[in-house]
């Protein structure tokens, strides 16, 4: 009878390190993702970033330009038709 119980002791414990292995390797996989996706997101946020600096620096030149000389005093178009 004690052979039996031994026995059958052993398939358990094989069996729980088959299905801890299993659960260890899912994590592990996961783990995995979640840190390739955050290098991702991190990588997008820094292009994101970089077209807005250089939106708003296209912004600005345009902003700033200097109205043509024989114009002076005339409010230019795109000023006009912008939505305020």
């Amino acid at each position: 009878m004690q052979r039996f119980q031994l026995a059958d002791a052993r398939h358990d414990r094989d069996a729980w390190h088959r299905q801890y292995d299993t659960v260890h390797a899912q994590l592990e996989a996961i783990s995995s993702k979640r840190n390739e996706q955050k290098v991702e997101t991190q990588e997008r946020i820094k292009v994101v970033t970089r077209t807005i600096h250089d939106a708003d620096g296209k912004a600005k030149e345009v902003e700033t330009q200097p109205l043509p000389e024989q114009c002076h005093g005339v409010t230019p178009s795109g000023v006009r038709g912008a939505d305020l």
